[in-house]
Order: structure tokens, then sequence, then C-alpha cells
């Protein structure tokens, strides 16, 4: 299994629950042009049941037990927080412009795996940076520190490593609504940009032959996943234009709702199901959307297949 691409396969595994304000110091890492951020609290997420019961369903390979075992980290026990920054490019194979992984790393073993596994070594700003190649496009990735991991391009690496050098902050909106969300949510998203094509952040074809122009009144948006013991607190908020806007995008929406409810396809009962708590409503320029989800739906959705093994979850 290639290093960088374990981080990428966590926030796979990962996308379930956290809570906890993001670290400042992550998100002081935040590229310029940034559109949308997305952070997940490993720590926190690990205390809800379902993160136990999840974890516990993680499939572990060989390729992952070499990993662990060849650098000491596990990251069952070892990594703390997930900051993901979108600038709203659609390179092929690469989907964020930075990941940002907060830890307890050994930089020295991890880059001699690194190496050992092709990997290419470049100093930079007192740093190492190390890039993996690839056939679709080349990931970078340094060690800040033995806590802070940063993935990207490897001209993103360099920014960052002189964005930390020159003691740069991360300000302005979606700052402030990334601190708001991670407040609030175990697992968050946020943006600041409208659903156009001009931003990236569009939305694909919508079922019925429905046009996702709609979409582009949009002006920003954040959504999360909050667990309990009852299961999972799905909300979400978008900002349109006007109130006529977000009535109009309310409307779509429990369209849309209403007709995954009553489809027959194949595999739509339990989209259905998943649904039956879903509310979307307009209060004024603002479209706010609820779902809570049951414990036993959410084990049943995330069900491991029958040939998989059960991970032992380490004491953290």
């Amino acid at each position: 299994m290639r290093l960088f691409a374990i981080p990428v396969l966590l926030i796979s595994a990962l996308s379930f629950p956290v809570f906890g304000a993001v670290d400042p110091a992550l998100l002081d890492l935040t590229p310029p042009g940034t559109k949308a951020l997305t952070g997940v609290n490993v720590d926190q997420a690990l205390q809800s049941s379902f993160g136990q019961f999840a974890l516990g369903k993680f499939p572990q390979d060989l390729g992952m037990a070499q990993f662990m075992t060849a650098t000491g980290f596990d990251f069952r026990r070892d990594l703390h927080e997930i900051l993901v920054a979108n600038d709203g490019s659609s390179t092929s194979g690469q989907q964020f412009s930075l990941i940002t992984l907060r830890g307890r790393f050994q930089p020295a073993k991890i880059s001699a795996l690194a190496t050992l596994s092709g990997a290419t070594s470049t100093p930079y700003g007192g740093l190492n940076i190390f890039t993996v190649p690839s056939s679709l496009q080349p990931t970078s990735g340094a060690f800040l520190d033995a806590d802070t991991l940063v993935l990207g391009s490897g001209d993103t690496v360099k920014a960052v490593i002189d964005q930390r050098a020159n003691g740069k902050r991360y300000s302005g909106p979606l700052a402030k609504q990334a601190e708001s969300a991670s407040a609030q949510y175990d697992v968050w998203i946020t943006t600041t940009s409208p659903f156009d094509s001009s931003s990236g952040l569009g939305l694909g074809g919508l079922p019925g032959g429905m046009s996702p122009a709609i979409f582009s009144s949009i002006l920003a948006a954040s959504a999360g996943v909050r667990f309990d013991s009852n299961g999972a607190n799905v909300t979400g908020e978008a900002i349109t234009a006007s109130s006529q806007d977000a009535q109009s995008i309310a409307g779509v929406a429990q369209l849309l709702l209403a007709l995954v409810q009553a489809s027959k396809a194949q595999g739509a009962q339990q989209g259905a199901e998943l649904l039956r708590n879903a509310s979307v409503a307009a209060d004024g320029s603002t479209i706010r959307i609820k779902l809570s989800i049951p414990e036993k739906q959410l084990e049943q959705m995330f069900t491991a297949p029958t040939d998989t093994k059960k991970v032992s979850l380490p004491a953290r």
C-alpha cells in the first residue's frame, strides 16, 4: 500500500462523526483560494458507540498491517484530526488541494518507508518533501513536525511550508464558518462559494431531468453529523440570494425526497428508509435540512462483508 494513499483511505473509512472545534494550527495551514473545508475530529468520533462499531468493522488488509508494523503508526490510536481543503478544481484523480493530518507520527520511520516505496525526497525550508509518483498526478507530503502531516501537490506543500514559516493566519468568512461548524458537528463540511460551475462546486445531474442550475443561487452552506447514544443527527443549512430562491430550492429538495421514497428501483428501499426522518424547509433566505438516523440503521449501513476481518481496538 503506498504511503500517501493511507490518509485518503482514512478519510473514506472515517467519514463518520467527531465533535470539537477545529485545531487553529491546522486551520492556519489552509491555502489561499480554498472554497470548501471538510473536517473530522477522529478522537471524538471514536468516543461514540457508532464510532467504535464502525472502526471495529474496518477491514485490515496485509498492506495496512505491514504499514503499521513498519512505521509504528496505528490510525486507530494515533490519528487525531483530519482537515481537507478543496479549491474547487477538479484535477484527475485528486479532488482536494490539501489534506492536513494531526496525530502522533514517527516521521523518520514513515519517511524511510516512503523512500523504500519509490518516493523521492526534496529538501525545502528546512524540511523534506516526499513525492510519490503517480500515473495521474504525483502526491507530495511533508511532516511540519512530529504531530502534523500535510499532503497535496508539490507546489501546494511548498506554499504551506512558507505560510507556516511566515506565521500567516487564515481568516475570513470560510475560516469563521469552519470554526462554527466544527464546534457543532463531529464531521463537517462548509463552503462560502456559490454552487455553480465557475466555483467547481456545481452539482451533477439530478433525477427526473431536473436541472442543477437552480442550486446556483446557494451562496454558502454548512452541514455536519453529530452522534449521540441514539444514532446520528445530520443537519445543514444553505444561504441563498433571496427568500424566493430558498423557497424554490426547498421545494425541489422536497420533491427529490419524495421521488426517492416512492421509487421502486433496486436498492431504493434502503434510501427511502434512511430519508424517512428527513426534513427540508425554507426560513427566509436560509434552507435548513435535518435528518436523524437510528443507531441500528447506522450499523446496518456500515456492516462489513462477511469476508472482512474485524479489527481489535487498541486503547487510545
